[in-house]
């Protein structure tokens, strides 16, 4: 695999397409000194001519101390064959391809997501340059469409059909129940059962009145005192205001 090192920048007034002699600059590191010599240690090299549009991009590896051999090249200015340089200065560096780049950022970020620990409900979460975090999925704020999503499924209440009354129970909670006798019938109104804010859409769906007197320690209220239903398919809701006491409204008589 081709190598890269930091800060290797050196000259050449070499011509042609072989092999090109390299000058050290100062500050700089040498091809040799970063990657060694020998076919084994190649490296990228990029070629700009100073004084021309002149440029090459390749693989290559240092023969000797001051020797580039430009083994495969891989884009330039001559259609992405060798260059035949002419003799002015030239820069030569050591960089990783632009195509090749983002790639490295990947994998760094694979290498950090290779060693990140979380638990259930939790998502990653990027916090810089190679670093992600696993965060509980309750700090994220809901967006829009789930807070729509979420009030739309609320504002959907289960159907349960009945033949007779009965006492209110729990899982009545946010239910619509359809009273579906001939005779009437009551809907007894619980005490402790349905916490505060609890509602019952109740359906007279048979001909039966439904009545709703309240059980052992429970009270209610209604307009008008109407506690009963207004004949077939009306319809009304008992809502609690504490887990004890019950507001009636809706299609309702004395």
């Amino acid at each position: 695999m081709a190598k890269a090192a930091d800060l290797v920048h050196q000259t050449t007034v070499g011509t042609g397409t072989g092999n090109l002699t390299l000058v050290t600059l100062n500050g700089k590191r040498s091809f040799s000194a970063a990657f060694g010599t020998g076919s084994g240690n190649k490296f990228y090299y990029f070629i700009c001519n100073r004084s021309s549009d002149q440029w090459e991009r390749g693989l290559g590896y240092m023969s000797d101390a001051t020797t580039l051999v430009r083994d495969t090249v891989q884009a330039s200015s001559n259609s992405n064959a060798l260059v035949d340089f002419d003799g002015v200065t030239k820069d030569v560096v050591n960089d990783i391809p632009a195509a090749l780049q983002e790639g490295v950022v990947l994998n760094a970020n694979v290498i950090a997501l290779a060693g990140l620990t979380g638990a259930d409900d939790q998502a990653v979460v990027f916090t810089g340059p190679g670093a992600f975090e696993a965060k509980p999925l309750a700090d994220f704020p809901v967006s829009t469409l789930q807070a729509a999503a979420d009030l739309a499924a609320k504002s959907v209440s289960a159907i349960l059909y009945i033949t007779s009354g009965r006492t209110l129970l729990a899982t009545d909670a946010g239910q619509t129940i359809l009273v579906d006798a001939a005779t009437a019938q009551n809907m007894t109104l619980p005490a402790g059962v349905l916490p505060a804010g609890s509602f019952v859409n109740i359906v007279q769906w048979g001909a039966g009145i439904i009545s709703t007197p309240p059980g052992v320690g429970a009270g209610r209220v209604a307009k008008l005192s109407a506690y009963r239903s207004n004949g077939q398919y009306s319809a009304f809701q008992a809502w609690t205001y504490d887990s004890n006491n019950w507001v009636l409204f809706g299609d309702l008589q004395v």
